[in-house]
């Protein structure tokens, strides 16, 4: 099963990843730049292992009450989990209902919209999707973030310490320096994760919803 990263998750990474630089209290860097560190990391370990599952997050406006909202990724392909704050919705065609906790999505002239059974001003919609293509320009909306399966976890940390390591070997001297100089050496040596592992591996698979 893949990671569903969620901001708790965000959290928890970076606070392993300033750890392990030494850093555990964000003195050397704020919170901010480790989570750049980790949105960066996050994206070039799907571009390197051709990971095509993306969760998109949508915080419900008052202009998304009693209409189909877009779904801006024109990369889209077919989702494969709906959620409304927390709770999984199931898929219908094209009509909700009420009182039950439902949705659908559609193609409607050359974009995709979806709607929700008792949609309410300031609902959290996280849609698992698989998307069509794997390329930097699919990342370029800033709530749409790609899932990293856990076999993956290492290599994600790796990259955060990397990044925050070789910032901190510009950025400080003496003491500091040497320190972010071993975490580089320490956290990033030997062998990456091999892309073909992740490629061959039939539990990463994703299969497009399919109504019953």
């Amino acid at each position: 099963m893949s990671q569903i990263i969620s901001p708790q998750g965000i959290n928890d990474t970076i606070s392993e990843a300033a750890e392990m630089c030494g850093d555990p209290f964000f003195r050397d860097f704020g919170k901010d730049v480790y989570e750049l560190a980790w949105l960066r990391a996050v994206r070039s370990i799907a571009i390197d292992y051709d990971i095509f599952e993306r969760q998109l997050t949508i915080k419900i406006s008052a202009d998304d009450i009693g209409k189909e909202i877009e779904i801006t990724p024109l990369n889209y392909f077919a989702e494969t989990r709906f959620l409304v704050n927390g709770v999984t919705y199931s898929k219908v065609n094209e009509e909700v209902s009420s009182g039950k906790k439902d949705y659908y999505i559609r193609y409607n002239i050359n974009q995709w919209v979806f709607d929700y059974s008792d949609k309410a001003l300031g609902d959290t919609v996280v849609i698992f999707y698989k998307s069509s293509v794997n390329a930097s320009e699919d990342f370029e909306i800033g709530n749409l973030i790609p899932v990293i399966p856990d076999h993956l976890y290492e290599e994600l940390l790796k990259r955060i310490i990397k990044r925050i390591a070789s910032q901190g070997l510009v950025n400080f001297s003496n003491e500091k320096a040497d320190k972010y100089s071993k975490a580089l050496k320490i956290y990033t040596s030997g062998n990456e994760t091999d892309p073909k592992l992740h490629t061959n591996s039939q539990w990463v698979k994703i299969k497009p919803y399919q109504p019953l």
